[in-house]
């Protein structure tokens, strides 16, 4: 539960030391006017719950670049969310976001990991992946600091952790840990051959793993939907890169065809509206 909850897992981070980028919880009225002075802007504002973004109640993530924006924001996640935890921008470009994904099995047994790099995000440098690549570069510096972090906490699951490349203090920060499910962009590491939920299955039915396969020597590009083409500006891709759609495949065309049709209906009903005298 403490990995679960922004403020909670900050709290431990801070007092683990752990890189986390500077930042505050809040819990009340008092603590805007006492916390958020001792932090430089710009600021990212979060609910410690993401029960109440699910619910649609409040933003996910809010980036405030000015004091009094920074003190609207926190009051109002404060008023629906009970709970804020307020850090300061880390200073990296939006493709400089990295994620280790992993299942961690029995008697702490590192089953499976991969790690990857976000090309672009949904909102930018904020939001879910929207195009995603293998980040085979940085495994020597994050698989250790992940699988360290794991055996800190007595882990077992699956899960990940995100990180963001800090240019101002040349570090790797902790952005966050995703706990108990598997994460949005958890596919690119199947399509790279390591696919981590089978790899999982097996562990936990005492299978021998099977050997990892990959089909192709071109670097694999995954990408949330089609409509990221049109939401996020076309990232930079490898040379030979073969882009595969969260949705879309030729030779399962099903799931694509439902989510993109039912998107074509929701967009057009929302035009439809707008036109609709109230």
């Amino acid at each position: 539960m403490v990995l679960q909850d922004k403020a909670r897992f900050h709290e431990f981070a801070t007092s683990a030391g752990l890189p986390v980028p500077p930042g505050a919880v809040l819990r009340s009225q008092a603590d805007i006017a006492k916390k958020l002075s001792a932090l430089s802007l710009p600021l990212v504002v979060k609910p410690a719950d993401k029960e109440s973004v699910h619910r649609g109640k409040v933003r996910g993530i809010a980036v405030c670049r000015s004091a009094r924006e920074a003190v609207i924001a926190c009051e109002r996640v404060l008023e629906i969310a009970g709970e804020v935890l307020v850090q300061e921008w880390v200073d990296g470009r939006n493709d400089e976001i990295y994620f280790c994904l992993f299942y961690r099995g029995r008697k702490g047994q590192l089953v499976s990991m991969f790690t990857g790099r976000k090309l672009a995000s949904s909102p930018p440098g904020i939001g879910l992946t929207a195009f995603c690549v293998e980040a085979a570069e940085t495994r020597l510096i994050l698989e250790p600091m992940t699988e360290a972090f794991l055996e800190t906490v007595d882990y077992a699951g699956m899960g990940s952790m995100e990180y963001k490349w800090d240019r101002t203090n040349r570090r790797f920060v902790i952005i966050e840990p995703t706990v108990g499910r598997t994460d949005w962009q958890e596919e690119i590491a199947t399509l790279c051959g390591v696919n981590i939920p089978l790899e999982a299955y097996r562990h936990e039915l005492e299978l021998p793993p099977e050997p990892r396969l990959r089909s192709s020597t071109d670097k694999v590009v995954w990408r949330a939907s089609i409509w990221e083409r049109l939401k996020t500006e076309r990232p930079t891709l490898p040379r030979n890169a073969v882009i595969y759609d969260g949705y879309w495949r030729l030779d399962d065309p099903m799931p694509g065809l439902i989510q993109y049709s039912w998107g074509a209906v929701t967009t057009a009903f929302r035009q439809l509206q707008k036109h609709i005298p109230r």
